[in-house]
């Protein structure tokens, strides 16, 4: 019996884990979102500029 229960709790636990870690590792890093929000800023400075040039053409 106490084997039955050990069996059901590792059954629901290590999925979970496993789970867990593998979100954390998907996860990005603060370096590669601070890139992506600098890139992000500069292809709009960019399409604004570019935007600007052919309004006055």
């Amino acid at each position: 019996m106490v084997f039955l229960i050990l069996f059901a709790i590792f059954a629901v636990v290590i999925p979970i884990t496993l789970l867990v870690i593998r979100k954390q590792k998907s996860t990005t890093s603060i370096e590669h979102l601070t890139k992506s929000t600098e890139q992000a800023k500069t292809d709009v400075r960019n399409y604004i500029n570019a935007n600007r040039n052919n309004d006055g053409s």
